[in-house]
This record gives C-alpha cells, structure tokens and sequence, in this order.
C-alpha cells in the first residue's frame, strides 16, 4: 500500500511539474535505497518474505533511477549509467548472497543484463560490452563458490548469448574478427566452469541440469566460431576443436581429485572432449586422412 501511494503520488507530482528531473532522480535514488534498508531491517526481524519484495522493488528504483537519468532527462552521460547500474546489480547480488535470497538475486541479474539494451546508443562498443559481461559472468562463477543457484546460472548464460548474438547481428564485421573471437573465448572459459563450480568446490555431484548447461556452452561458443572462421579457413577450425576438447580433458583431472565418486562428471567431460575431438577430424584432415 505504502509503495502504490508512493508511486501514485509521485506520478501526479511529475505531470504537474511539482518536481524537476533532478528532483525526480534523487526522490527515486532515495526512495530505493529506503527499501533496500528497511528490508534488510525486517528481514533481521524474520520477515523474510517482506524483506525480499522490498529489497526487489528498491534494486529496480534503482535501476529506473538511473536508467532515467541517462536515457530521458540526460543528466550523465553512458559511462556513469554504466557504472551505476553495474553497481546495483553488485549490490543486489551481495544482499542475495548475505541472506541467501536466490529471487533477489536473480532480480539483480535481470537488471545487470538489461542495462546494455536499455543503455545502447546503437554504436560498436564491443570492448566496453564484452568487459561488462564478462565482469557479470565472473560474478556467477564466483557466486557457484558459495550456492548452487541454477537459476542464477541459466540466466546468466542466456543474457550473455543474447547480448552477444545481440552484438553479432548488428555490428560483426570480417575485421572485427579478433575482437569477437576473444571475447567469445573468455565466455566459453567461464561458462566452462561455471556449471560445474559448486559441484567441484563442495564435493558434490552434478546434475542433469549442470551437464545440460555444459552442453549449451559448448554449442554456443562452437557454432558463433563456425559462422566466422568457417569462411575464412576449415583449418583454423579444426586446431580450434581441439583446442577445445584439451579444455575439456583439463577439466577431468580436478573433477576426478574433487569427486572421484561422481562418475558421470567424468562421462560428460569425457563426452564433450571426444565430441570436439571428433569434429577436429574432417575440419582438419583432407578425404584420404579422414578415412584413415
């Protein structure tokens, strides 16, 4: 109730001019950061519930605070809204991490993946993008450390596919090749951890769900991979299969000192190692060299 009058009031406020831009962002800044601490206030109190619906609706004042006062009233300019924004979704996913609340953090995700397109000038800012979402995808791998929060994992994956096929579609050009190569390597590298990263750190077995997004990961960096070097050169591809099938066999070592009772850890990383292996073969070998 408290939140809808707010809300309602503020709204009558801004169309009829009682309060300026400046005014509005602060009175939204203010009003998140209000929620964030009493939430945190209550959920010392047991209210777990009311603290995590609270803590939510604060991240996202925050978030359309900033994204306001960049995109509408532009009052900074992209870096700054960046910044801050990023800084929301820290934030977000050191309460969720405190509490643990796996809905606030996937709240704060959703916003972090969102900035980018909410933020976007229509301009190749490769570099600037691919460091924000690797900044995003280090912090779901680091969070594995500590809970096993598929959820958080999936979304994270999904955004950064999105945000890259985003990048791709619109600006990929043949001598942005190095660019784009280098930052789907450090995805893959990540995403390559991540599914398996609380089952390694607490001695745990995987799960279906954590082979599933193994998979995924696998098929996106290879098939980004094939569409750019394809054309340029069937050999690079092969040296990069096998590149990748040495990622996987690299994996096996510690899955098999962390969880030497998890078999099907084993499997699946075995799996995909002979899978890119196999793909190695014809992308690298001419007719005779295949048959044999």
């Amino acid at each position: 109730t408290l939140l809808f009058g707010a809300a309602f009031f503020l709204k009558y406020a801004y169309e009829n001019a009682w309060i300026g831009p400046r005014g509005r962002v602060a009175i939204g800044v203010l009003c998140g950061v209000a929620a964030i601490v009493v939430g945190e206030i209550g959920r010392r109190r047991g209210h777990r519930v009311f603290s995590q619906g609270l803590a939510g609706g604060g991240l996202g004042a925050l978030y359309l605070s900033f994204f306001f006062a960049f995109r509408l009233y532009h009052l900074i300019e992209i870096g700054p809204a960046f910044i801050l924004m990023a800084a929301v979704t820290a934030l977000g996913l050191g309460l969720a991490l405190a509490q643990p609340r796996l809905a606030v953090a996937i709240l704060a995700y959703l916003g972090g993946y969102l900035t980018p397109a909410l933020l976007s000038t229509g301009q190749d800012r490769a570099g600037f993008l691919f460091t924000y979402l690797t900044i995003l995808a280090l912090g779901a791998l680091a969070t594995t450390w500590f809970r096993r929060w598929r959820a958080l994992d999936l979304l994270a994956f999904a955004g950064t596919v999105l945000l890259y096929a985003g990048w791709y579609e619109s600006h990929y050009q043949p001598e942005r090749l190095a660019v784009a190569v280098t930052g789907l390597a450090v995805f893959f590298l990540i995403f390559l951890l991540v599914p398996y990263g609380h089952a390694l750190a607490r001695r745990r077995i995987a799960r279906p769900a954590d082979h599933g997004l193994a998979v995924g990961n696998a098929a996106f960096a290879f098939g980004f991979l094939y569409r750019m070097i394809h054309p340029v050169s069937d050999r690079a591809l092969g040296f990069i299969a096998l590149a990748m099938a040495a990622a996987y066999v690299s994996m096996m070592s510690p899955a098999r000192r962390r969880s030497p009772e998890d078999r099907g850890l084993l499997v699946a990383l075995g799996g995909l190692a002979i899978l890119f292996l196999t793909l190695a073969v014809p992308l690298q070998l001419g007719l005779h060299g295949i048959t044999l």
